[in-house]
């Protein structure tokens, strides 16, 4: 068996959202999406683009189902997707850290979550898996509003404050990204 080169060229952020400008997906910022593109990565990210596809027998370049935006995308991916052994069940976390969810925002986010959790349900878990699990974690969380966000939800679903240190060891000091790097990225992945 002989083995052949790969002689396709990688393409860049801007070049991948041209492609996908004339397949048919339409992006309101450019510059956003190609920081989300950095982000999380276009071959990631196009695995969420498979219910936008559209699938008619006119269509055969993989284009988008019309008046398909990018922000519909990113509205799908999920930050983790965890599957777990012992629980025989999907466990979701939606990472919110650079944010306070002492803000009106909380209930949006336990209503995305939510979404999760009933997609996770419906298109990925088998005969025998128990329900999936959402974890929301964010910075900090006013129990109040998280009680509210909550409440009439019937998934498993819960807040979860991470307080962010400061104290790094050592030997990993010169080798992490600084918290303040860390906050900035979260923040514009929201």
């Amino acid at each position: 068996m002989e083995l052949s080169t790969y002689q396709k060229a990688p393409l860049t952020h801007a070049q991948h959202i041209s492609q996908s400008q004339q397949r048919g997906l339409q992006f309101s910022d450019q510059a956003k999406s190609e920081m989300h593109l950095k982000t999380i990565g276009y071959y990631r990210l196009s695995a969420y683009f498979f219910p936008f596809i559209d699938r008619s027998s006119q269509n055969r370049n993989h284009g988008f189902i019309a008046d398909t935006h990018f922000q519909q995308i990113l509205d799908l991916y999920i930050d983790l997707l965890f599957y777990h052994a012992r629980l025989h069940c999907y466990v979701v976390i939606e990472l919110k850290l650079g944010t306070s969810l002492k803000t009106k925002r909380e209930p949006e986010y336990a209503g995305k979550l939510n979404f999760y959790i009933n997609a996770i349900d419906k298109q990925l878990c088998k005969k025998g898996d128990a329900p999936t699990i959402g974890i929301l974690r964010c910075k900090s969380k006013d129990k109040w509003v998280a009680e509210y966000a909550l409440n009439g939800i019937n998934n498993p679903m819960g807040v979860s404050e991470h307080p962010l240190t400061q104290a790094l060891p050592d030997e990993l000091q010169g080798n992490l990204p600084s918290i303040a790097l860390l906050e900035q990225s979260g923040a514009e992945h929201e």
